[in-house]
């Protein structure tokens, strides 16, 4: 029977905490270095770990059977049979219909618009690409880096030049991290059948190349 502790795992913990440190910096900087109004950007936490954690699950029930094929995931939950898909399934559309409520009626509807673009990149676009084409990490920056613009546009309800440099710094700082990642764990994505740029990049050559023209993109 599946505990609490075992379902809040397939929530992918790490996601839900990086959108809650992103979020929290976008609003810090728009509300010109501090968190007022308090209330709004605890609902606007609130919110983003619901629909993180539906990310992270939607994910999770997705892909359950690619991480049983690899070692760095096949003792998650899903691949190990300690939870049912379905209630997996169920939690996730819960989390994300109450927290799409939370940002529409307590932060504001352009925040809540962002919100369910970044889980429908990261679920619809971003997850059925990882076994398609290496083009993936570039699809799943966007999602990746939305967030820091929702915490902006919950203060300031509108996206200007400012809530997009800091898009493009998240963007631009995904690339070479989850290639660097890629590359630790190429043998892991090729079993699970992962179009990884590293796994396809037999020299690696191509792999450098991004990595240093997305970090000098982030440094500028």
């Amino acid at each position: 029977m599946a505990t609490l502790k075992t379902i809040y795992l397939t929530t992918k913990p790490g996601i839900s905490r990086m959108n809650l440190i992103t979020v929290s910096i976008g609003f810090y900087l728009a509300s010109l270095g501090s968190f007022y109004p308090l209330s709004k950007f605890i609902y606007l936490l609130l919110g983003t770990y619901l629909i993180a954690s539906a990310c992270g699950m939607h994910n999770s029930y997705i892909e359950r059977n690619i991480d049983a094929k690899m070692n760095r995931t096949k003792n998650r939950p899903l691949p190990k049979n300690e939870v049912s898909p379905k209630i997996i399934l169920y939690f996730a559309w819960v989390l994300l219909i109450v927290g799409l409520i939370i940002h529409c009626f307590f932060v504001n509807y352009l925040t809540a618009g962002l919100s369910f673009l970044t889980w429908f990149l990261y679920i619809c676009v971003y997850t059925p690409l990882k076994t398609q084409t290496w083009l993936n990490t570039f699809v799943g920056s966007f999602p990746g880096a939305l967030p820091i613009v929702g915490g902006w546009t919950a203060v300031s309800n509108s996206i200007d030049v400012y809530a997009l440099m800091l898009f493009l710094v998240l963007f631009s700082w995904q690339h070479p991290h989850f290639y660097a990642l890629a590359i630790m764990y190429k043998e892991d994505y090729k079993s699970g059948g992962m179009k990884m740029l590293p796994v396809i990049d037999e020299t690696g050559e191509r792999t450098v190349r991004q990595i240093l023209v997305y970090t000098i993109l982030m440094i500028i």
